[in-house]
């Protein structure tokens, strides 16, 4: 259901119980022991956790006044110690300030060949921004991931995925995803949620 709405084949797409689920599955798959994690600074806490607890190395980019991406200071950093994983989240958590579509594009076209730029859109839905998805099939390194907890209500249900054109960032998080991670009543959930969307 959800590669046939955002237009990909369903090889392109893992779901997971929950987006958390999801997150912690990009960080194990892309990123080995002590190879860093790029966020910024505040952001949402679990990129932090799951970061350290897999013995990854979370690094910050601070955020400016009135929580500015500052997304020159953001490429500087990324140029410097070259991520596994570039986190951006969009609108960002916990502020709700944006980054703009060229902003994710440069962020996109700075990444090496060896940084995931993964652009998290758990709340996406309360914008009239929702760009990321057309991104995907002009850029390789990128995944986006949603939630279906927060606008479609279903956060009991723990339900999340993440989409992306180049099947080779996806095939590895199917690998190391649990077999049966997901429900039937959670799928029935997540299908009749896109569905309605």
């Amino acid at each position: 259901a959800i590669g046939q709405k955002y237009g990909f084949d369903p090889d392109n797409v893992v779901c997971g119980s929950g987006e958390t689920e999801v997150i912690s599955m990009v960080i194990r798959a892309f990123a080995k022991p002590d190879e860093p994690v790029l966020m910024h600074d505040p952001c949402f806490p679990l990129y932090r956790i799951y970061s350290n607890c897999e013995g990854r190395r979370p690094v910050f980019s601070a955020m400016g006044k009135d929580f500015d991406p500052m997304i020159d200071q953001y490429l500087e950093t990324m140029k410097k110690v070259n991520p596994k994983i570039a986190f951006i989240t969009n609108p960002h958590n916990p502020s709700g300030r944006m980054v703009t579509e060229e902003e994710v594009i440069r962020i996109c076209e700075a990444a090496s060949a060896d940084t995931l730029v993964v652009l998290d859109e758990a709340y996406v839905h309360y914008t009239e921004n929702e760009f990321g998805m057309k991104l995907l099939s002009k850029y390789p390194n990128l995944i986006v991931l949603r939630t279906l907890s927060k606008a479609f209500g279903l956060a009991g249900l723990r339900v999340g995925f993440g989409i992306a054109a180049n099947n080779n960032l996806i095939l590895p998080l199917r690998h190391i995803k649990p077999t049966w991670n997901m429900g039937q009543l959670q799928i029935a959930g997540g299908i009749a949620g896109i569905n309605d969307d």
